[in-house]
């Protein structure tokens, strides 16, 4: 039975000069909740493999959590936009502080 619960998930691949890294990355799995959304992230380090299964479940066991983060519901082109800006800036390592400022733009 698959417990991973989500209503939209992105892999976001970290790449260098074009070509994608088989290492780092993230993985993004919100849940519509009325009028909102709750994201849970997963990081993978870049000493290890980039999995896509292993980011689902921890994205979205971490989208039904206490600790979610949450922001209004969107549309399909403006989730695209958010997830893979958000996605960017776990990717480069971005403090707390400029994450917390683009999940704010979106709330």
């Amino acid at each position: 039975m698959n417990k991973n619960k989500f209503d939209y998930l992105f892999h976001i691949r970290v790449t260098d000069g074009g070509s994608i890294l088989p290492t780092g990355g993230c993985t993004l799995a919100a849940i519509v909740t009325g009028d909102k959304l709750k994201w849970g992230v997963s990081r993978c380090s870049e000493k290890d493999n980039f999995c896509k299964k292993v980011g689902r479940a921890i994205a979205s066991t971490r989208a039904q959590g206490t600790q979610a983060m949450e922001t209004r519901k969107m549309d399909i082109p403006a989730l695209r936009i958010f997830a893979y800006l958000l996605g960017a800036h776990i990717n480069q390592k971005s403090s707390v502080t400029e994450i917390a400022e683009v999940i704010g733009q979106y709330r």
